[in-house]
């Protein structure tokens, strides 16, 4: 196993960690769930790491395919911008997410 391969297995963690995420802090919402509202920030801080662990493994598998015929180094190049950006977003999520579980914590709303 390398790198292409674990970031093949890993790289929809992220995304569907956010959707995941979204759905249940809408829920949490809509049903007044403090239980709820915890898992999703904590899902969102989850999908974070996760995310940073796909970004990571990107670059070294990237060594594994640019050799591949049919795989253009614009297609790798904008997958990467891409890729920041969603590591961008996703850290700012979880970082956000991490300070509403402290600020939760703190004001005795999770115990």
């Amino acid at each position: 196993m390398n790198f292409a391969h674990v970031h093949l297995m890993i790289n929809h963690i992220p995304v569907l960690g956010v959707a995941f995420g979204f759905i249940m802090l809408v829920s949490a919402r809509f049903r007044k769930s403090d239980e709820l509202l915890k898992a999703s920030l904590v899902i969102f801080v989850l999908t974070a790491m996760a995310a940073l662990v796909v970004f990571y493994t990107g670059k070294p598998a990237e060594h594994f395919i640019e050799n591949i015929p049919g795989i253009s180094e614009s297609a790798i190049e904008r997958h990467e911008e891409m890729a920041l950006i969603s590591l961008i977003s996703s850290g700012i999520s979880g970082g956000l997410s991490l300070m509403g579980l402290l600020f939760l914590r703190r004001s005795n709303a999770i115990p």
